[in-house]
């Protein structure tokens, strides 16, 4: 019992921990990067949010944003800061002001030599993270990147105004996403020097995901690329450990030929599916909402692998199905939330979510104590406490951040890999060790027992040798005392019934002579061994064929050349003459066929006659059990031929 409290306690340090961390990560991601002060200017008559390019310290948060919803200005139009903080509409433009040095600023201007380009202006670069669901980006009247393609967009208007019109008819909107790396050059001379404005057009699909879901990044180029690449590489670092834990369990699973780690193979590939459909995210993608859809759905699938180890019922309540069902129901839901393109469903659809998700929570914590206490091991529950955390975490959390090593979901998915893969192979090692020991006895055992049956055998040899030889001499005497009182005795009825005992006592000693042959046949001793099968039937037959020619019968024999077979010489070649000589003597046939074929590696051997048959009722495989009981023979023959098959 104190083992289980013990369970739950680590159980209880590990929730605990997941909340510190998640905050934890929640404050560094705050405070790590510092966002830029804004300034507001007037430019031409329009009140304006800039950030100066002195304010700008290595790394920062754009936070200088100005907003137009519903419509796409020219690069002569001024967009204000009056709708900054306005929701974003479906299409739209953030426009962004990166100010110039003022006159007395001037005298600063070598701290911004780390800017410095060899072109001699100031260079900043600006991280773009997705756009909802195509965007254009211009620097001042340039365009700097298209990604995907605006419904009716006349790109060539924007850039130069060489066409009169801002449509395009022939222009569909095509959802692409794709995080951006956009340069801004800003003259370091103080005559040409001028603030640098940076566009944004874009328009969405999806009323549910609308513009720039995350953070915008500005400062040095080195530095922005060196911070957000790292992204790349932790999550492809992330997803090659996730796919080698699921190969490195597939293949134990084919070598032990047990389905025990099918749970660490399903948790290894959520968290691939979750790592690589991110890593994807990051670069170009034409189907950003199917991935951000797989992304929700290993998260959520990761509760339901969680309940694979849950009691089928608790008093009666078919708890595992029931859970099953539920999490099955909200792990399809998470897929298709993003895929839902109405804001009313999808709201309906979210709050359902919600509630699942909740239940599943509730469920897959309460029911992991529940097993922990009823002394059950700890194992893969611990992966359940931070599926529910990880689960939790996409009300509170469910941006793709620019920086994933600030992201706790990525750490803790890395935990339960860990998690994972140590409990995976001291199951292992614990399976070996058990199989090693089991094989062990086994062993000890099966020496135990074959010697025991050795023994049993011996003492059967010498009981039937015993039966076959002393009780046989009784009967000779017998024999020979009848013979003397049939020569002294007159009279037909004397003589007729002495003769009929004489009779009897000669079945006996036949009968006591194939004992003996019996018990000197140990074929259950008998070893196997690769045996010439055509050669062992061609010296049979050849032996037998004078007594099929005595008795009127044709011996037709078909066997292939060089068929080898692992089985007991004496025994096999023991049951063929018994069942060739049981059709010479009692089928009173005229065609004998012995034919040995092979099929699929299992060799055959029929001996068949055109004879009368058998018309016994009893089975004929029982010892002392013949077809005519007035024939001179014991009824040992076929149950002899049986014992030898069944022997190897």
């Amino acid at each position: 019992m104190k083992k289980n409290y013990l369970h739950l306690l680590i159980l209880l340090i590990l929730a605990l921990f997941c909340v510190t961390f998640s905050g934890s990560l929640g404050l560094l991601r705050e405070n790590y990067i510092s966002e830029t002060p804004i300034k507001v200017k007037e430019i031409s008559n329009t009140t304006v949010n800039t950030v100066s390019i002195l304010d700008i310290n290595k790394v920062m948060k754009m936070t200088s944003v100005n907003y137009l919803a519903d419509e796409f200005a020219g690069m002569d139009e001024m967009v204000s800061n009056s709708n900054a903080k306005q929701k974003a509409s479906k299409k739209g433009i953030y426009r962004f002001y990166i100010d110039t040095l003022l006159d007395n600023e001037w005298n600063n201007v070598k701290s911004l030599d780390y800017l410095l380009k060899p072109d001699g202006n100031l260079h900043l670069t600006m991280y773009i993270p997705i756009i909802f669901s195509s965007c254009s980006v211009y620097v001042q009247y340039q365009n700097k990147a298209y990604v995907g393609s605006i419904d009716k967009y006349n790109i060539a208007y924007y850039t130069g105004f060489s066409s009169a019109s801002k449509y395009d008819d022939s222009v569909s909107h095509e959802t692409k996403t794709e995080p951006l790396y956009i340069d801004i050059p800003i003259s370091s001379e103080r005559k040409y020097s001028r603030e640098c404005m940076v566009t944004i057009h874009y328009e969405t699909d999806n009323d549910n995901y609308i513009g720039i879901e995350d953070e915008i990044l500005i400062g040095e180029d080195s530095l922005i690329r060196k911070m957000t690449s790292t992204n790349r590489s932790f999550l492809f670092a992330g997803a090659a450990i996730g796919v080698g834990t699921f190969l490195m369990f597939v293949f134990i699973c084919i070598l032990k030929h047990s389905l025990t780690f099918i749970p660490q193979l399903l948790y290894a590939t959520s968290i691939f599916a979750l790592m690589f459909t991110t890593y994807l995210l990051f670069n170009l993608s034409s189907i950003p909402y199917v991935l951000l859809g797989i992304r929700y759905f290993s998260i959520n699938i990761m509760l339901l692998i969680s309940m694979l180890y849950f009691p089928k019922k608790i008093r009666k309540i078919p708890v595992f199905y029931i859970s099953i069902a539920i999490s099955s129901i909200t792990s399809l839901l998470a897929f298709a939330l993003p895929l839902c393109m109405n804001v009313s469903v999808h709201s309906f659809l979210y709050v359902f979510y919600m509630a699942l998700t909740i239940i599943n929570i509730v469920i897959v914590a309460a029911l992991s104590a529940y097993d922990i206490l009823k002394g059950k091991s700890l194992g893969l529950r611990l992966n359940g406490i931070i599926a529910c955390f990880l689960a939790s975490s996409l009300f509170t959390n469910n941006k793709i951040l620019p920086l994933i090593v600030l992201s706790e979901k990525y750490w803790l998915c890395i935990i339960m890999l860990c998690i994972t893969i140590v409990l995976g192979f001291s199951e292992f090692t614990s399976i070996e060790i058990r199989n090693r020991y089991l094989t062990t006895n086994l062993e000890n055992e099966v020496e135990k027992q074959t010697l025991s049956l050795q023994n049993v055998l011996n003492e059967r040899d010498k009981l039937l040798l015993y039966i076959s030889h002393d009780m046989k001499k009784t009967a000779v005497v017998m024999y020979s005392s009848l013979i003397d009182l049939k020569q002294s005795l007159i009279g037909k009825e004397y003589t007729e019934k002495i003769n009929y005992i004489l009779q009897k006592s000669e079945e006996l000693k036949k009968d006591f002579a194939d004992v003996g042959k019996y018990g000197k046949q140990n074929y259950i001793a008998e070893q196997s061994k690769i045996l010439d099968l055509s050669q062992m039937i061609y010296r049979v037959t050849d032996d037998l064929r004078p007594d099929c020619e005595a008795n009127g019968i044709i011996l037709n024999v078909t066997f292939p050349d060089k068929l080898y077979v692992y089985a007991k010489e004496r025994a096999l070649e023991s049951v063929i003459i018994n069942l060739i000589l049981n059709a010479i003597e009692h089928s009173y046939c005229s065609n004998l066929d012995v034919i040995v074929s092979k099929k699929k590696g299992i060799c055959k051997i029929d001996i068949i006659d055109d004879g009368k048959g058998i018309t016994i009722d009893k089975n004929i495989f029982d010892p002392f059990v013949s077809e005519n009981t007035t024939e001179n023979n014991s009824g040992l023959g076929l149950f002899l031929a049986k014992t030898a098959i069944e022997s190897m």
